[in-house]
């Protein structure tokens, strides 16, 4: 019987994730051999009252409002749910015939707003690292298996890694930042603790559940390795035969002022534009050498 239970939920569980990566609208077909009687399979999923027992949607999240309308078994037993990470949607029996075959139709409403958030902190935390200057190249995410969750995260949306392809990995990559779906497990251990209500009450879905938690980590260091990684730059026509690349965000020297020549009034005109843009930005005047010098010496230090 637990074999069996677990196939359905496995069962369940794809075509969710399976639906997740479709269009709004769409037909999905997918077969599943299950181990039992017919007579106890048809019990089961005949009977909205015993959707517990093999759908994974309360497993998901415990906090959903599901409601139960029509008969409880058999065509026309619909159930109603709406939650942070499962989302909203209908499923209603259509066809049952006695010991071999039931039908559903699911409607999927509005994603949960937890897999929103979810994936727009994904998309916020790739995006800036693309703007300190990380190629798309030496970036990718990483969704965890089930079996590299936390405890925390074990019922939301998921954990992923952004990982960067650094040198000394490469072709293989390793983790920059972690995003988790903490679910509600920080709030309603600081509501255990602190014996006060942290629940929020939402007018709209007329429930209340505690706020669930989307945490980005990085590492400072790991981050700096990763730019300094991406500044370095070889060339061999250099004397050097390096220099560092950096995004202009994070360029220790933003300008460098250079006068062609020492005479002619150019040394005075380079300083006053050096004085202009000193206060805007980190400047550097340099009249020493030869100018094609001066450049290589800025370019070294990114």
């Amino acid at each position: 019987m637990q074999k069996f239970l677990y196939g359905i939920g496995a069962f369940l569980a794809l075509l969710i994730l399976i639906g997740l990566a479709l269009p709004r609208y769409g037909r999905v077909e997918v077969n599943t051999l299950v181990d039992a009687k017919p007579a106890t399979v048809f019990a089961l999923v005949n009977d909205f009252r015993r959707v517990d027992l093999w759908s994974p949607k309360t497993a998901t999240d415990p906090n959903a409002r599901v409601v139960f309308s029509g008969p409880y078994r058999g065509v026309g037993a619909t159930i109603t749910w709406d939650g942070i990470v499962i989302g909203s949607g209908t499923q209603s029996i259509v066809e049952s015939r006695p010991f071999e075959h039931v039908s559903t139709v699911i409607n999927a409403g509005e994603p949960g707003e937890a897999r929103t958030w979810f994936e727009f902190w994904q998309q916020q935390r790739l995006d800036w690292w693309r703007s300190i200057g990380l190629s798309d190249d030496n970036l990718r995410i990483r969704l965890h298996d089930a079996e590299e969750l936390s405890h925390y995260a074990k019922g939301g949306a998921g954990t992923v890694d952004i990982e960067y392809r650094f040198p000394f990995t490469a072709p293989d990559f390793a983790e920059l930042e972690g995003i988790a779906h903490r679910t509600d497990f920080d709030l309603k251990a600081h509501q255990e603790a602190a014996k006060l209500k942290l629940e929020y009450y939402d007018q709209g879905r007329n429930t209340r559940y505690i706020p669930h938690v989307v945490e980005p980590a990085a590492g400072l260091t790991r981050g700096a390795l990763e730019v300094l990684c991406e500044a370095y730059t070889p060339d061999p026509e250099r004397p050097s035969k390096v220099f560092l690349k950096f995004h202009p965000r994070l360029a220790p020297i933003q300008a460098a002022v250079f006068p062609l020549v020492k005479k002619d009034g150019m040394p005075e005109v380079a300083k006053e534009i050096y004085r202009a843009i000193k206060p805007q930005m980190t400047a550097f005047y340099d009249e020493k050498g030869a100018v094609g010098r001066r450049y290589r010496r800025q370019d070294e230090i990114g």
